[in-house]
């Protein structure tokens, strides 16, 4: 009686200020390119079919997966041993812990909202440069010599943050998991 689409973040153009729903979608990567393909195809089928819909475009959902590396856990196993290679230091990010992710899921899928798109995040953006130096403080350690940027250019539009409008109406005063606590969890 209603379909949920999991989308990404990355359907999203960057922005300098938080991705609303209506935010312009552009594809910079071939990943991006695929999901928004999957996304207007399913629209149209959805449509045609007369089939409600939603789609849910999640940003950085990070939990303790041992089989998929995120930027902590990635910054984490090699911040020692390993040159620390990132496309741009500017990047801001939305990071949201697993157990969030799953409980604003449950909520979305008991009462059936009828938006057609619906951001899962935590509102709150983080640079990759405050994660980094978050770390190298927990662990003591000084990395600024062990870090390469191929995008040393500020790109302003590197900031993909949701806006969680939608989200706080259904889920009202629940608090998400801080990026600091996210951290200190996973290292």
């Amino acid at each position: 009686e209603h379909f949920y689409n999991i989308g990404s973040c990355e359907e999203y153009y960057g922005s300098t200020s938080k991705l609303k729903e209506n935010s312009k979608l552009a594809s910079t990567t071939l990943y991006s390119s695929y999901k928004i393909s999957i996304h207007k195809f399913l629209l149209n089928f959805l449509k045609n079919n007369h089939i409600n819909y939603t789609n849910l475009r999640t940003f950085n959902i990070i939990g303790k997966d041992k089989y998929k590396e995120n930027v902590i856990s990635f910054i984490n196993s090699n911040i020692v041993s390993k040159k620390l290679n990132f496309y741009n230091q500017y990047a801001v990010r939305d990071f949201m812990w697993i157990d969030d992710y799953i409980y604003v899921l449950k909520i979305i899928l008991k009462k059936k909202h009828n938006y057609k798109i619906i951001n899962i995040g935590s509102g709150n953006g983080t640079p990759i440069l405050k994660i980094l130096d978050y770390i190298s403080k927990k662990k003591n350690i000084k990395i600024n010599h062990r870090i390469s940027y191929k995008n040393k250019m500020k790109n302003p539009k590197d900031i993909k943050v949701a806006n969680i409008d939608r989200i706080k109406k259904i889920i009202k005063s629940y608090k998400f998991v801080k990026i600091n606590k996210i951290i200190d969890m996973l290292i």
